[in-house]
């Protein structure tokens, strides 16, 4: 109820007191997931965007997506962080359809 009565304070409806602000200002402190990190993730996130970041020194197809991300505004560790994310689908769908890896050349537009 209060969470309620701090959220629409905070957008502007309703009325807050001392006590709505306070937990506003927790709420914008808090972690959004509220769940950690066990040692096993932290490794698997650090493989794979290492993988990411190698990946863009060599691979054609991973240069492109990262030079996309980085057109459409994102910063560096976002446009490696999308990478990885993508690659990590990649691995998961060729495991799941028990496939090899087929490496194809990247698409070049028409000028």
């Amino acid at each position: 109820m209060a969470v309620n009565r701090a959220s629409a304070g905070y957008r502007g409806m309703g009325k807050t007191d001392a006590k709505d602000a306070t937990v506003i200002a927790d709420q914008a402190r808090m972690r959004r997931d509220l769940t950690l990190l066990r040692p096993d993730d932290e490794h698997a996130i650090e493989v794979f965007y290492t993988s990411a970041l190698v990946s863009v020194q060599r691979d054609p197809n991973s240069r492109q997506f990262y030079d996309r991300k980085r057109a459409e505004g994102k910063r560096h560790v976002q446009a490696v962080l999308a990478l990885a994310r993508r690659r990590v689908n990649v691995l998961w769908a060729l495991i799941r359809d028990r496939r090899c890896y087929q490496v194809t050349p990247p698409a070049t537009s028409a000028a």
